[in-house]
Formats: structure tokens, sequence, C-alpha cells
């Protein structure tokens, strides 16, 4: 009769398989998703690059647009503000029925 060491040794061996496979795949999933960080980060700075250089023209151009505008407006007199009016208690008028 056979001690099963035919059947331990089969079992140990399918069992490093699965376990190199899962390795291998592990490792393509870390190697992709990499990549995809890589790009998602150049496509940020990208981005950021793009819309810094957006926002130093827009910068200029309503410094240029609020220079003129204050070229071109007329001067205008200070106007001091107004004193609160004093309340007066006198009684209301009644109204006829």
């Amino acid at each position: 009769m056979s001690n099963g060491n035919g059947v331990t040794s089969t079992i140990g061996h399918a069992a490093e398989n699965v376990v190199e496979t899962a390795q291998n795949i592990g490792s393509a999933v870390k190697h992709k998703a990499e990549e995809v960080v890589a790009s998602a980060s150049a496509a940020v700075a990208k981005a950021r690059k793009s819309v810094g250089k957006r926002v130093a023209d827009a910068r200029k151009s309503a410094a240029k647009k609020s220079a003129t505008a204050k070229k071109s407006a007329p001067a205008r007199r200070v106007q001091q503000p107004r004193r609160p009016t004093p309340q007066r208690s006198l009684p209301r008028p009644r109204r006829a029925r």
C-alpha cells in the first residue's frame, strides 16, 4: 500500500504554482498602476501649467482694463458721509373714517 507521499508532493507543487501565478498577477497589476499614476501626474502637471498661464493672462488683462477705466473716468467729488437726522417724536396724523 502507498503511504500518500506522491499525493502530498503533487499538492505541494500545485500550491507553489498558484503562489507563483498570484505573484505574477500582483506584479503586473502593480506595474500597470505605476504607469497610470505616472500618466495622471503628467496630465495634472500640464493642466496646472495651463491654468497658471490663463490666470496670469486674465490678471494682466484685468489690470489693463482697470487702468484704462481709471484714466477715462471723470474725476468725482468725494462725498462726505451724511449725518443721521434726529428722530422727532411727533404724533401721527389720524386717518379719517
